[in-house]
Parts: C-alpha cells; sequence; structure tokens
C-alpha cells in the first residue's frame, strides 16, 4: 500500500533545514498545490519545470486475467481495453500505478486485506458497494444470455426459469442471477469451460458480459452458439477502492475526467473497438458480405488521414463509388434484409426494394426517424422505453459515426402494421446503412414454443410444469418473509357422467368456463393450473403473518370457488350445440405452507389427502388438512 512522504518534526528541525531537504520540501509543495488548483478548476495541470522531478507512491491496479478483450495476458503481461484505460487514468492522475492481471477472486481478496489498491471494471451491486467505493463510470456493459443456436425457447431471463444457467465465480453475472432464485446457478472457473459446458448440453444457457462472452466464442472458434439480443442488464463498469480510501477515489476520478476531457478515453476504446466480434450463421451470409463491405469502407476512410489534398479528392471520389456498390449490393440482397440509408442531419435518402415492399414506404413518403419512432411507439408507458433507445441511438450513430448493436424493436408500417424487426446499423461512406430484418414469424413461433411448455392447450391456465415452479417459488417467498401461503388442490364432482353422456367436447367445454371461474376467483397474483382431467390447482401467496388468519383468509376464497364452481352452466352439446343446463360442484383441498421444511411433494400430498376427505364429506366440500 502506498504511504505518505516522512515530515520533518521539532525534534530533528536542524536536519530537516538542510538544503537539500529544504529544496525537495518545497518542489514537493509546488507539485501539490498545482495538482489541487487543477482538480478545483477542471484545468489540466500544465507541465512543471522538466528538472522537477513527481513524486509518485506506488500503486496496485487488478483487473481479472480471464476477461479478454477486456483485461487478460499475453506473453505474460497484462494487456485489454481495461489495462489501457487504467494506465491512461493514472497517467492523467500522476499516479504511480502498477496494473496486473491476476485471478478475480485472488484480486478481491488482495484489494480486502490492503495487499493492493483498487479493482478494475467492476460492475455496483449493494453487497459490493459494503466492501469497496466506485469511481465514476468507466465503461458501459451489457451482461447477455449465450445459448445454443437451436435452444429458441432460451429467449429471455423469463424463459431460465428451472433452468440451469453458467455464471463465473465471484462476478457480476453470480449477484445478478441472485435476483432470480427460480434459476439454478452452476459456477464455471472460466469462459472457455462455460461454453463448452453450454456445447455438450450441462448448461441451458451462459450468462456473461456480451464483449468478453463474444471474444471468447471467436478464441475458441467455438459454433452452434448465439446470444440473445435483449440483455439481462445494462450497467456501468467502476474502478473501486477498498472503503475509505478516499483520497485515492479522488485521484481517480480527477484522472478518469481528464482523460475524457482530453479525448484519450475516447482513442483507446477506437483502437479496442476492433476487439467487438461480429458471428454469423451460415443462413446469415448475406449480412456477412454487407459487412465485408462496409469493413472496406472503414479502411479507406482511415487511410484518407495520411493522404495529402490531392490523394484526399481521390479518397472521396473512391469512398462515392464503394457506396455505390454497397448500395447496388442492398439492392440485389437475397435475404429479407429491409435497408435504408441516412445522411448526417439524419434525413432518409435511400431505401432499397425490400423496404418498400415491406413497410409501404417509398423514399418520396418514407417518415423521418422522430417521425417514426412516435408512430412505432405512442406514449404507452411500456413502449417509451424503446422509442427513447431508437431516437437516441440513431442520433448517436450518425453524430459519433458508431455502429448500432443488434435491437429487437417494433416498427409501423404505411398500413399501420406492426411489424417486430431487428435493427442494426452500419457506416457506409458519409451514409448510415440503417437494416431490418423480419423477425414477427420468429417472434410468434417462440410465442408457440413457449404456450406449448407451459400452458395447458384447452384452457390456457399453466400447467403442471409452469405450476411447480411458481410453487416452488411462493414457498421460498414464505420462508423468507415468515407469511403464511395456501395451496388448494380442486377436483370436480361427477365430471365423468357429463362425458360419457354427451362427449369430450361438452365435458372441454365445462373446463374451459371452469377455468374462468377460477381465475375470477382469486388475485391476480395468485396462480390457477390445471393438472390434467378435471383437476385444478390454485397457489394463494402471502396470505397473512398469522397462521389463524392466513387459514381464514384461504378457506374465504376455497368457498368463492366453490360457490363459482356450483353456479348453472349453460353447455352446447353435439353438432346442434343445443342448450345443456347443467351443474356440477366441486371438492377442494387446502394446506398451508410458510416456515416448515416441507418440500413440494409433501404440501401436494396434504393437500391431495384432504381432497379426498372432502369428497368422502359429500359433494362441494373444503377441507383442510390436519396433523
Amino acid at each position: 500500500m502506498p504511504h505518505d512522504a516522512p515530515t520533518a518534526t521539532a525534534l530533528d528541525l536542524p536536519r530537516a533545514l538542510r538544503p537539500r531537504r529544504v529544496l525537495a520540501s518545497a518542489r514537493r509543495g509546488l507539485i501539490a498545490i498545482a495538482i489541487a488548483l487543477a482538480s478545483a478548476s477542471g484545468a489540466t495541470v500544465a507541465s512543471a519545470e522538466p528538472d522537477l522531478e513527481v513524486a509518485r507512491s506506488r500503486y496496485i491496479f487488478l483487473g481479472n486475467e480471464s476477461r479478454p478483450p477486456l483485461v487478460y495476458k499475453e506473453g505474460g503481461q497484462p494487456i485489454g481495453v481495461v489495462v489501457d484505460l487504467a494506465r491512461a487514468i493514472a497517467d492523467k492522475a500522476l499516479l504511480d500505478a502498477e496494473v496486473r492481471a491476476t485471478a478475480w477472486s485472488d484480486a478481491q481478496r488482495d484489494v480486502q486485506t490492503g495487499a493492493a489498491d483498487a479493482l478494475l471494471l467492476v460492475n455496483k451491486d449493494p453487497e459490493r458497494e459494503r466492501l469497496y467505493d466506485f469511481s465514476d463510470p468507466l465503461l458501459d456493459t451489457e451482461f447477455s444470455i449465450f445459448r445454443k443456436d437451436d435452444r429458441i425457447d432460451v429467449n429471455g431471463v423469463e424463459s431460465l426459469r428451472g433452468r440451469t444457467v453458467g455464471v463465473e465465480a465471484g462476478g457480476y453475472s453470480a449477484l445478478l442471477m441472485a435476483r432470480y432464485p427460480q434459476v439454478h446457478q452452476r459456477t464455471v472457473p472460466d469462459l472457455n469451460v462455460g461454453f463448452r459446458l453450454l456445447c455438450e448440453g450441462q448448461l441451458d444457457a451462459l450468462l456473461t458480459d456480451r464483449w468478453a462472452g463474444e471474444f471468447a466464442l471467436a478464441q475458441g472458434k467455438v459454433t452452434g452458439v448465439r446470444v440473445v439480443e435483449e440483455p439481462v442488464d445494462r450497467t456501468s463498469s467502476c474502478i473501486a477502492v477498498r472503503k475509505g480510501n478516499d483520497d485515492l477515489l479522488v485521484r481517480i476520478n480527477d484522472g478518469l475526467r481528464r482523460a475524457r476531457v482530453d479525448g484519450t478515453m475516447q482513442r483507446i476504446l477506437d483502437r479496442w473497438k476492433g476487439q467487438h466480434v461480429v458471428y454469423v450463421l451460415e443462413r446469415d451470409y448475406g449480412w456477412y458480405r454487407l459487412s465485408m463491405a462496409l469493413a472496406v469502407v472503414a479502411l479507406a476512410l482511415a487511410a484518407v488521414v495520411y493522404f495529402d489534398a490531392r490523394k484526399i479528392a481521390r479518397a472521396k471520389r473512391a469512398l462515392a463509388e464503394e457506396a455505390r456498390r454497397t448500395r447496388a449490393m442492398l439492392e440485389d440482397l437475397p435475404l429479407p434484409v429491409r435497408c435504408s440509408s441516412l445522411d448526417p442531419d439524419g434525413r432518409i435518402v435511400f431505401v432499397n426494394d425490400q423496404f418498400v415492399e415491406t413497410f409501404g414506404y417509398t423514399l418520396a413518403d418514407v417518415p423521418t426517424v422522430d417521425e417514426w419512432a412516435r408512430r412505432a411507439y405512442p406514449d404507452e408507458p411500456y413502449r417509451t422505453d424503446n422509442r427513447a433507445w431508437w431516437n437516441a441511438a440513431i442520433h448517436d450513430a450518425i453524430k459519433r459515426r458508431a455502429r448500432i448493436p443488434h435491437r429487437e424493436l417494433s416498427v409501423t408500417t404505411r398500413d399501420g402494421t406492426t411489424l417486430d424487426v431487428l435493427c442494426t446499423a452500419s457506416i457506409s461512406g458519409d451514409q448510415l446503412i440503417v437494416s431490418f430484418l423480419d423477425v414477427t414469424e420468429r417472434k410468434r413461433l417462440e410465442a408457440s414454443v413457449r404456450e406449448l411448455a407451459f400452458r395447458d392447450p384447452l384452457t390456457h391456465l399453466a400447467n403442471r410444469r409452469l405450476m411447480e415452479e411458481h410453487l416452488g417459488q411462493a414457498m421460498a417467498t414464505c420462508r423468507r418473509s415468515g407469511l403464511f401461503g395456501a395451496l388448494l388442490v380442486i377436483d370436480l364432482d361427477n365430471f365423468k357422467p357429463l362425458n360419457d353422456a354427451h362427449g369430450h367436447g361438452t365435458g372441454d367445454r365445462l373446463l374451459v368456463e371452469v377455468a374462468r371461474r377460477l381465475t375470477s376467483s382469486v388475485r391476480q397474483c395468485d396462480v390457477v393450473a390445471r393438472f390434467g382431467g378435471d383437476e385444478f390447482v390454485v397457489v394463494l401467496g402471502g396470505v397473512d403473518a398469522d397462521e389463524a388468519v392466513a387459514q381464514g383468509g384461504a378457506g374465504t376464497v376455497a368457498e368463492k370457488i366453490a360457490r363459482a364452481v356450483s353456479a348453472p352452466y349453460l353447455l352446447k352439446v353435439g353438432a346442434e350445440e343445443s342448450p345443456l343446463d347443467h351443474r356440477c360442484s366441486a371438492s377442494i383441498g387446502v394446506a398451508l405452507f410458510g416456515r416448515d421444511d416441507l418440500t413440494r411433494d409433501q404440501l401436494f400430498s396434504r393437500a391431495d389427502r384432504a381432497m379426498y376427505q372432502a369428497k368422502k364429506a359429500g359433494r362441494g366440500q373444503v377441507r383442510f388438512h390436519a396433523e
């Protein structure tokens, strides 16, 4: 750890007044004053006299060695975009800092024990905020789900319920998944192992920083894996210091600000942005051709900097020709890609045939970016975030000449139809090429897969699989909160005679109506499921902290359900759909859960036994489990 330089005291005054020591103290004082004034005014520290040597203390900054291209080792030396950023920040803050790449668990231990001073690339979390103080944001990061290409059922964090997700030990992904107790975590030592387990089918998904994950895929030449476009979390990573190390934190923030203001950070990011990995499938080869064409344009643009005025003119002509060829290629793309070009002022200046065919707009009547966003994303609360992203991303890309990452959006066609599209944008010459891949049918199929996996096809209630997940979550929540919940097992009385007399079609109509009545009898937060045949289940979560009150509340709901089910039914029978006045009742068994250590199977057994007791007592009865 750094130590302050020793200061003179009254006991060694004669020695402290020696000329060489007076000069050294004066130099240190002048430099300290200069740094303080610069920090207060926001100005960069001007060059001091060349013969003055800045007194620096040795600091140790640690990064996770398994995060290429952010932090990793090559030839035993730490490299990566964050390593370069940390060195630049230290230089701007006049810190003599050594950047090391090591195992992440060792790095955290060393900073907490004082063997090192700072952690690089740390995402804030309540648990971490008790241990560290954090700098201003360093890098924006996306934590995304990686899945096998054929696992279309893994499409977001909600689809991970009951599945096994790989996370790195001690990393932010593990802290993130801890918010979802219904997801099973499996710790992996590094991303290479994680992707191997994913490909072998031992993991359903892998959660990690998108940049690092894509780089690991490219380095390991992993195929058959892709990223879910919508990230689980967008956050900003910081530099962390041990709690209370305010002096170092101030200097780090000062260096960070200086590096950002004078463009050093952007230059480092621009130098490393080529490490962003684009991986394509065979069916996406048209996208690959487009990317290659745009890469040629980018290289030509970079070369312009080194040309004289005559060469610059020739380069501009070449760029214009390349842009013309790019447009021609866009017109001929066999894939369903809808493309448009925007000039530096945000005006749409080109649309290809696929764009016109899909959206109905020609170049003459295509709306502006702002107008299109307003039509696609009116001010409904659940869509304003996408509308804001659309505007910000397009305008930021035009201003910074930067690529827009893939994102799924809703786009309105000329006739008012809403389509789901995968949107991205890249630079071509002096224009921004915005591309849209229609994924409406894919989204419909994914929704159908989810429906088949988790819903009863007749009643559209939750099926057994989804109910068991909800019940497990409700039981865990009640144990933590001290509340009681209730499980209701419901069986219709004399359902078989109706089926035998009038056919399964009539029985199905009865089940659909029973499902509707059950749903309307409980709270929106409660879960109703069909377990097959004429058996239904209801989970009431968080009824009350008092067991007797909870039992009374569950009993009230059960009686309400019994009354709703026993009300008359008017069913259509046969091909002629003749009306049939039918009555039935339900036997209901109830079992409370909360502070005990029951398993789901034990709880079901209790409620099931109570239901059979209700049947023995007569139709339309409610019984509670009794020890």
